[in-house]
């Protein structure tokens, strides 16, 4: 007979939205969206720099963790990923 034993639930991630701290992308915001269980990044060019026209990362591209959303943002804003990585968790 074998039994198991319930250990805790595992715990959900609840949504979140954070400001993305990378210079030349002033306003910029990241976060999680719990439904579809993935985070995205929504990218605002510094106006003072002369960019105009944000650019999103969405939640459509389902981006399961954090270090392939950086991945996302360095592309997207050519930057290094290491930078990237850092303005998402500074």
């Amino acid at each position: 007979m074998v039994t198991s034993v319930a250990g805790p639930r595992p715990r959900r991630a609840r949504p979140f939205v954070r400001p993305l701290r990378l210079p030349g992308w002033a306003g910029s915001t990241w976060g999680y969206d719990a439904g579809l269980e993935c985070f995205w990044a929504e990218l605002r060019p510094d106006p003072e720099a002369g960019g105009d026209g944000a650019v999103r990362i969405a939640p459509d591209h389902l981006i399961p963790t954090v270090a392939g959303l950086a991945a996302a943002v360095a592309r997207t804003a050519r930057v290094p990923r290491d930078e990237a990585y850092a303005a998402l968790t500074s």
